[in-house]
């Protein structure tokens, strides 16, 4: 486990330094996809000098509380066309019908009026459909974006939970190297004999 962290130059067990840091290669990967979000994740906390596994934690989860309202930026947007367009499209339908009630002249007798009155009834309509067409669009849109932030959430928590794990295992492993160099096999502090 001691190669999780692939090195470049940096101590290895026994030194000062409790971890190495991250290779060249797999930082400058992190660094050329900085613009998704997991990369900002990962950098957050790999970028860090010699951490402890609990600061680790703490910088991936920050990272991860700091990215999530990016992820879901759009959602307001979403929800108010989802209720703005379907609102729009029965105020179309009430102008209409008010239209064609006020082409009426009840009493005339006159069948000519017909004309506005249907027209007005078919502007009703359409604006309803219209309403209903751009929300049930957007809904569709919207729980697919809700669908992708809810898959990006989980692979983040799930990567980087695996990131901590590997930070721990390597640290854990860097400890026993350090202690098999001292004489302590366990890598754990061992009680003093001469205290009894």
């Amino acid at each position: 486990m001691g190669g999780s962290f692939p090195t470049s130059g940096a101590p290895r067990a026994g030194s000062a330094e409790a971890l190495p840091r991250p290779s060249g290669h797999g930082l400058q990967k992190l660094k050329q996809n900085g613009d998704l979000p997991i990369a900002r994740i990962f950098l957050s906390a790999v970028e860090l000098e010699c951490p402890t596994p609990d600061e680790f934690r703490l910088a991936l989860e920050s990272a991860g509380q700091a990215e999530l309202p990016l992820l879901r930026r759009f959602n307001t947007v979403f929800d108010t066309v989802i209720t703005v367009a379907p609102m729009l499209g029965l105020l179309g339908t009430v102008l209409g019908l008010i239209a064609s009630f006020s082409s009426l002249n009840l009493g005339s007798g006159d069948t000519t009026q017909t004309g506005a009155v249907t027209g007005g009834i078919s502007e009703a309509l359409i604006s309803t459909a219209t309403g209903l067409i751009v929300a049930i669009t957007v809904l569709l849109f919207a729980n697919g974006f809700r669908s992708l932030y809810r898959r990006q959430r989980a692979l983040i928590e799930e990567y980087g939970g695996q990131l901590e794990l590997l930070y721990r295992r390597h640290q854990l492993q860097d400890r026993q190297d350090m202690a098999q160099l001292s004489g302590n096999p366990s890598g754990f502090p061992q009680p003093n004999p001469s205290r009894r």
